[in-house]
């Protein structure tokens, strides 16, 4: 069940990465699937393809019947909250908002009170979590590699008025802004979390991939997108959490577009940092695009990342794709 669910995970990466959006039709072409480890020139799948065969490794892992809480492996709930994550994907909201909200029913609402949040940064396992990159026997801890500077580190700056949007009370404040001050830069707000943790020189044992909170969002987008009365059940939802999380609640007369923006924003506070902006910007781009050149337009070629050569090299089935030279990428 687990290597289902990891394969299920790899493919779900690559396809997000390297293929277009499922909205820009199932039948453009997505990722190679194999199921042998012979050496095979096979060609791209199709997205509609590459999602069925997601699915169908998750169900599979689902039929075992495989149980299990450490968060160290993926257990039934990373593939439900995984298979969640990919009907949303792939428009099939009321599924998604099932698979999702069974979780919250699961765990509770409590996983998202401050205590527990604080533990999702330090080097214990806690009710929030559900899959974790967990390595006892590490050496050296996460995160080590990116110091190009033992002083200061290596940091990313938060706007300002991003920086801004937690109030006093979130508990989410003291761990994902960094204030930081220095003579050439002056008073910043850098990006906390892990980067925090480092720069304090405390262990990183852990890196979290999956936590209930994914779960809660990808509940809300799906409802919101649902029609009839999933909109209010996303705001009930979103607004449940962001009490637990001491920060402010969201209008509750939003509707359509304007509702969807706002959990994903909402859900921009909740990951800043942890890798999830990139997949929303690029699935919603629609309304997540920016006028001011920072953000590619809907369409543009870069949102697909190009081919590495050495996919192609032995493959001549394998396409490269639309925009990216087939000869300039060596990695």
């Amino acid at each position: 069940a687990e290597a289902y669910t990891l394969k299920a995970y790899c493919y779900f990466q690559l396809l997000r990465l390297f293929a277009a959006d499922p909205a820009d039709g199932l039948d453009n072409e997505g990722i190679v699937i194999k199921n042998s480890l012979t050496m095979d020139n096979l060609p791209r799948a199709t997205v509609g393809a590459t999602i069925d065969e997601i699915r169908r490794l998750l169900e599979e892992a689902i039929a075992t019947g495989h149980s299990g809480t450490d968060p160290s492996w993926l257990t039934a709930d990373a593939t439900t909250l995984l298979l969640a994550e990919v009907e949303l994907y792939a428009g099939n909201f009321q599924r998604a908002a099932t698979l999702a909200s069974s979780l919250l029913d699961k765990r509770g609402y409590e996983c998202f009170s401050p205590s527990v949040y604080r533990t999702l940064w330090e080097s214990t396992s806690c009710e929030e979590q559900i899959f974790i990159y967990n390595d006892p026997d590490q050496s050296q801890t996460y995160y080590q590699g990116i110091v190009y500077d033992t002083t200061t580190g290596d940091y990313y700056s938060v706007s300002p008025s991003l920086a801004m949007e937690y109030t006093d009370t979130d508990c989410r404040k003291e761990w994902t802004i960094c204030p930081f001050s220095s003579q050439a830069l002056g008073s910043q707000s850098f990006i906390g979390k892990y980067n925090l943790l480092r720069r304090e020189k405390r262990e990183i044992m852990f890196v979290n991939k999956m936590r209930l909170s994914a779960a809660l969002f990808t509940a809300a987008e799906a409802w919101a997108q649902a029609g009839g009365d999933g909109p209010q059940k996303a705001i009930v939802a979103l607004n449940r959490f962001l009490d637990r999380r001491g920060a402010d609640p969201v209008d509750t007369s939003l509707s359509g577009d304007a509702l969807l923006k706002e959990i994903l924003h909402q859900k921009h506070l909740e990951f800043l940092g942890e890798g999830q902006r990139y997949f929303d910007l690029k699935h919603y781009s629609r309304l997540l695009g920016s006028t001011s050149g920072r953000i590619p337009a809907p369409g543009d070629y870069r949102w697909l990342w190009p081919i590495p050569k050495d996919e192609y090299l032995y493959n001549d089935n394998m396409t490269q794709n639309p925009g990216w030279p087939k000869d300039s990428f060596n990695d």
